[in-house]
Formats: structure tokens, sequence, C-alpha cells
């Protein structure tokens, strides 16, 4: 009868066992599977202090950067595209060496653009001009970001393109076209990921 007693309470123990192990994997998958951690780490904040500091220095959204950078270059301060744009927000040399002159940067070089302080600088900068340029259009300052000012200014005086000289009803670059869904992609998802409400 002892043995009988013995092995019901260990066959207890062994169920007690086997549900307190379901629990703790349970609740380490619920934290790996955590949709908001997962999605944070899709879309981090990186250089939160240097991205904080230029974009309220220039008067630009910080996750707005955050989703450049993260388009441009996925977080890659070494980044060098094939047309040659460099850094964390792939900024052309001719950019960087105009908007530095603009910033009054001191014995400023192409190399400067691979320090993310300089390339967030510079790039920030350059959103707030391009803002500044297209009242604050979001599209346009997006367009414009890859496919240059010009070529923006150009696509709203043409009726194929802009219907009220404003407004982008299309961007004739494919390239340009779907980098501007990429960035306002990922811009809506900084904003809903970290709560913002717009």
């Amino acid at each position: 009868m002892a043995k009988k007693k013995n092995g019901c309470l260990e066959g207890v123990f062994d169920m007690i066992s086997i549900l307190v192990c379901l629990v703790l994997i349970g609740a380490f998958f619920t934290k790996l599977f955590d949709v908001n951690t997962f999605y944070r780490n899709r879309y981090p904040i990186v250089y939160k202090e240097t991205v904080e500091k230029y974009c309220d220095l220039y008067g630009v959204d910080e996750y707005l950067v955050q989703a450049v950078i993260r388009t441009e270059s996925f977080f890659n301060e070494k980044a060098v595209s094939k047309k040659g744009a460099i850094g964390l927000m792939q900024i052309m040399p001719e950019t960087g060496t105009w908007v530095a002159e603009k910033l009054n940067l001191e014995n400023f070089t192409t190399e400067d653009l691979f320090q993310p302080e300089k390339n967030i600088m510079i790039g920030v900068w350059y959103i707030s001009f391009l803002s500044d340029k297209f009242k604050g259009n979001l599209d346009n300052v997006i367009a414009a970001y890859n496919a240059g000012p010009s070529n923006v200014s150009k696509w709203l005086s043409t009726e194929d393109t802009s219907s009220d000289g404003e407004n982008l009803l299309d961007i004739p670059f494919s390239e340009t076209k779907k980098y501007s869904e990429k960035v306002k992609t990922a811009y809506d998802m900084y904003l809903k990921i970290y709560n913002e409400v717009r």
C-alpha cells in the first residue's frame, strides 16, 4: 500500500513539474513573440540623443528621421550606395558639401559623412530645408530627399504629375516612388509603435 501511495505522489509531482514547465515555456514565448517587442526590434530608435538634438534644432520630426535612416542605410553608418551616397542618411558628397557650407562647418570632407553625428546633422538640416521649400508637404519632402528638389519642382509644374502645383499625383521615377512608399510606411510604423498621436 505504501508503494502505491508513493507512486501516486510521484505521478502528482510529475504532473505539477510538467505544468510548471509548460507555464514557463509559455511565458518565455509570450515575451519572445510580444508584438510590441517584435516591432520595436524591427523599427528601433537609433542614435536617439543625436537625432533628438538636431530634430529639435531644425524643427524636424524625429520619427521621420528614424524612418529615413531605416530606409536609406538600415542603420549602417558605413553604408555607401552604388551612386556614392554615404552613411546613415545616405548623403551624396555634393549635398554634404553644400549643406556643410550653409552650416559653416570648417574643414568638412566627404569622410565626415561616415560620422553619425555629422551625417545626422546634415541629413536633418537638409530635411528641414526641403520642408521649408515644399511648405511642409511630407510627400514632396520625402520624394525630394531621394530624387532632388529640382525634380520634384519640375513634377509639381507638370499637369501629368500634379494638378494643383502643390501635390504630386504621380512620381515618374520608379525608384523614388518605391522609396517614398517605404519611408512613409516606416514613418507610420514608428508613430504607431512609439504611441505617438498625430
